[in-house]
Parts: structure tokens; sequence; C-alpha cells
């Protein structure tokens, strides 16, 4: 059986503007499997920064948020960077460690990828 639960998400270049930034900041301070969040070049603003910040700041699992500097504005780009450098500093390294590796049951899934195109 596999694990259908969301890790990580990238909406890169989504144009989804604002009030979908503030959505998804909303969305992702009440998810508790969400680790990765990546919505770069997403025509966010700093309404949404600030939701999206909020969120980064208060949710323990979401340790990773990409975003656009000039999207969000310098000032929430300064203060994202503090808050990512806090959460990477509390985390151990033996859970960035364990990040990179892959159970049997998703390298094989991996492996099933490759096979089909080449059939």
């Amino acid at each position: 059986m596999l694990n259908c639960t969301l890790e990580v998400l990238v909406l890169d270049g989504n144009r989804l503007g604002s009030d979908w930034g503030v959505r998804l900041a909303e969305t992702a301070a009440r998810n508790r499997t969400l680790t990765q969040l990546s919505l770069r070049d997403n025509r966010l603003d700093v309404r949404a920064g600030r939701a999206l910040l909020k969120a980064f700041r208060h949710c323990p699992y979401l340790v990773e948020l990409a975003l656009t500097a000039d999207e969000v504005g310098v000032d929430l780009w300064e203060e994202f960077k503090v808050v990512f450098s806090q959460k990477k500093a509390s985390i151990h390294p033996d859970a960035l460690y364990k990040e990179t590796q892959l159970t049997m049951q998703q390298s094989e899934l991996l492996k099933s990828y490759g096979q089909h195109g080449h059939d």
C-alpha cells in the first residue's frame, strides 16, 4: 500500500495571484504532513507574503517554503530568511538525512516509471 500523504507541493509559475496565496497559507497552516511548498513566480504580493510568512513561522511541519523575493517584497523576504534559518537550526541533522532516503516501495515505484517508457 502506498502512502497517499502530500508532503511536497510545487506550484511554480501558475500565476495564482494574491488570493490563492492567502488561501494556500491558510491551508498550509492547518496541514500536518506538508513539509515543502514552492510558489515561485505566482504573482503573489505583500498580502499573500504576510499570510505565507505567518503560516511558515507557526507551522512546525512546513520546513521549506520557496517564493520569489520580488513578489513578496524585500522586507518580508528578509523575515522569511530569518525564519528559515531558525527552522533549519532546530531540525536534527538525522532528520535532514532521512529526508533524502527513499523507502524500498518508493524506489520500486520510481523504477517502474522508467520501465514503462522503454516497453
